[in-house]
């Protein structure tokens, strides 16, 4: 049996860690006392309590807190987190709280207000301008279009998604000609700037079939596509003939 405090590298007990070159200390534990080889850390062992008596020790019984503290299953949660009933301090509200350590459950373990009086979590979602992460009613969509957001007592309601929000070129086309758009019916851009919505840049066509001719202009991105592509078919027709004009010879020569 070695003696308490007896310092040993970790190969002569048999042991594999830091390559074998790791100190243990023979340390006792502090609740039943029984002793065992211990890593060390800057010159103390690493832990004060064996496995049995330290698994023992996170094995909280709530019947221990006068019935105050459950676990998160008895109540209706998804954890096996212990949970106190606690009420807030400015509303009196009571409700279950996480405990984050039991080692301090004598003592607040979690906030002592609400989430509503902590200021956490409005009682009211605010909207619009009372909302502080309002930014004007205006934000540019990931294609560059405007979106905008339409007021209650606007006139055109039907237009706006779920969220109260309708491009800001069909809300402009819709404002000039004084009716609601189709949602068959397109707002093009003429000069091909997806927030250029003055209506002087603006065309209303029919439908989308309408809208796609117009949209392979010189300026549009489709237009570019199609010119590259047909380059490169040009150049792949003249590098085919230029193969096949090295190959002829070889085969008749067969």
């Amino acid at each position: 049996m070695p003696n308490i405090g007896e310092i040993k590298l970790a190969k002569d007990i048999g042991l594999k860690g830091g390559g074998g070159k790791s100190k243990y200390i023979w340390h006792p534990c502090e609740h039943c006392g029984c002793g065992r080889w211990v890593l060390m850390i800057k010159g103390e062992a690493k832990t004060k309590l064996c496995s049995k008596c330290s698994d023992e020790n996170r094995r909280v019984s709530p019947l221990s807190f006068g019935g105050i503290v459950k676990y998160g299953r008895e109540i209706g949660k998804h954890s096996n987190s212990l949970y106190l009933w606690h009420a807030c301090i400015d509303c009196g509200k009571e409700r279950w709280v996480i405990i984050r350590d039991i080692r301090k459950i004598g003592e607040c373990t979690a906030s002592i207000r609400c989430p509503v009086c902590s200021g956490r979590r409005s009682p009211i979602i605010q909207s619009g301008e009372n909302n502080h992460y309002w930014k004007g009613g205006r934000r540019k969509t990931s294609q560059g279009y405007m979106y905008v957001r339409l007021q209650l007592n606007d006139m055109f309601p039907q237009m706006t998604n779920k969220s109260g929000y309708v491009f800001e070129h069909r809300l402009v086309m819709a404002q000039h000609i004084g009716r609601c758009l189709l949602k068959q019916e397109v707002v093009h851009h003429k000069n091909g700037i997806r927030d250029d919505n003055g209506i002087e840049n603006l065309e209303l066509m029919p439908d989308s079939l309408n809208h796609s001719k117009m949209s392979a202009c010189a300026n549009c991105q489709l237009r570019k596509e199609i010119r590259l592509l047909h380059y490169l078919i040009k150049e792949q027709s003249i590098q085919i003939k230029e193969l096949t004009g090295r190959l002829q010879p070889s085969v008749r020569f067969r």
